[in-house]
């Protein structure tokens, strides 16, 4: 019996290992190096379905915008550079910054129609008190 709940033990532990698998991005903390992962993950031509499951995989959550505008954010309140007009899926995530801080992360994928043209914006930030 001991054997048995022991192997049952061991056997819960690999598969909850599994099924909380860090995501190729949850321990990037620079804008250059989540756009590099996530150009290499969302490549041309995939539609917006396969785009939108990509980045629900690693944490994000999503929605399509037409002729909308986009910030490459740097820190709360920039401005700067400003993409208006464009097609995308917005993805929205937040992370842990350090003590009382969250890292706040806005991708745009860009769009030709409804498949992605493979480049990413990246808005940025930690905020907290």
């Amino acid at each position: 019996m001991t054997i048995a709940l022991l192997r049952l033990g061991v056997a819960i532990l690999i598969a909850s290992m599994y099924g909380c698998a860090t995501t190729k991005t949850k321990r990037i903390d620079a804008p250059e190096a989540m756009a590099t992962a996530l150009e290499q993950l969302i490549r041309p031509g995939i539609k917006i379905e396969e785009i939108e499951a990509a980045m629900t995989s690693e944490g994000f959550t999503c929605n399509v915008e037409r002729q909308g505008p986009f910030i490459e954010m740097r820190y709360f309140g920039s401005k700067e550079p400003r993409h208006d007009g464009i097609d995308f899926v917005r993805c929205r995530r937040t992370n842990s910054g350090g003590f009382m801080m969250a890292r706040l992360w806005s991708i745009a994928v860009l769009l030709d129609g409804d498949i992605s043209t493979g480049k990413v914006l990246v808005s940025h930030y930690i905020d907290g008190p």
